[in-house]
Parts: structure tokens; C-alpha cells; sequence
């Protein structure tokens, strides 16, 4: 999460561009359940949605102790709302936090993101439909991204 004012107007005003990007259709945001317990257990963004060639996702926050299989399954279902549900094709370059290494593993290893680029303390990331399709028949067969839809 990016730090802000510790000015209770300037935290108000941040919140209130969340509401407004969300108002006017830029941003959704998903509760996000842990499938073992039924809990809620933390909430995600998907970006840029008004963008009809590419998406994005972003403040995936959970609470803590929170099992590392929700966030999988998280990263998965996102990617399938991006690309089956807003039928874009690329997950726009997004930002990585070169210090959460728990992420850039878990990019790494789910094998469908390439690293693009860097801006001082973030890695650039993107997903492109075609290695996307390619990866979640994987991760699926483990049991991440299974859904209806």
C-alpha cells in the first residue's frame, strides 16, 4: 500500500478518488474469500476496466494469517475476470515492489507474467492473454482459478 498524509482531510481526499474512480466505472472492487472457510478475508481492485484493450489489478490486501493458497487463487481469478469477462488482452505493465518477494515468486512461479521494466523501488510486470491461457490450464489442474464463469 502506498503511504499517505497523516492529514485526516488529505486521507479523506484519497479515498474519496477511490470512490469516484469506482463511481465512473474505472475501478471494481472484489471481497475476496478464503474457498476452505467461507470467510471474508480481504479485497482487491481490478483497474483501468474503462480501457478496452487492457486491464489492470492492484491493493490486493488480506488479513493477516491469511493462507498464501487464497492469494493464488486471488492472482488467478483476477487474470480470468481481465481477460474472459473484460475480454482485454494484456494486464497492463504493473508495479512490484522490489522488497515483496512473496509476489515476485508467486509471478514467477504461476509462470504467466514477464518483467518489463523497473522504476526505482518496483519491477514492471505484464500478462499477456496468449501466456495467460497458457499458464492457468496449469494452475488450474492444481485446483487455483476454478470457477464457473
Amino acid at each position: 500500500m502506498n503511504q499517505i498524509s497523516h492529514n485526516i482531510d488529505d486521507q479523506y481526499a484519497y479515498f474519496d478518488e477511490y470512490v469516484h474512480r469506482f463511481n465512473n466505472g474505472t475501478e471494481i472492487y472484489y471481497k475476496i474469500d478464503d474457498k476452505s472457510t467461507s470467510e471474508k478475508v480481504g479485497v482487491v481492485r481490478l483497474t483501468e476496466i474503462d480501457n478496452t484493450e487492457t486491464f489492470c489489478w492492484e491493493s490486493m490486501v488480506t488479513i493477516l494469517g491469511t493462507k498464501a493458497v487464497v492469494s493464488v487463487d486471488t492472482f488467478c481469478l483476477i487474470y480470468i475476470a481481465g481477460f474472459n469477462l473484460l475480454e482485454r488482452n494484456r494486464c497492463s505493465p504493473f508495479k512490484v515492489p522490489k522488497a515483496n518477494k512473496r509476489v515476485i515468486e508467486l509471478h514467477e512461479i504461476m509462470g504467466i507474467a514477464d518483467r518489463v521494466g523497473e522504476t526505482g523501488e518496483h519491477w514492471l510486470y505484464h500478462v499477456t492473454r496468449a501466456k495467460f491461457t497458457d499458464g492457468i490450464k496449469r494452475m488450474q489442474r492444481m485446483g487455483f482459478g476454478v470457477t464457473d464463469v
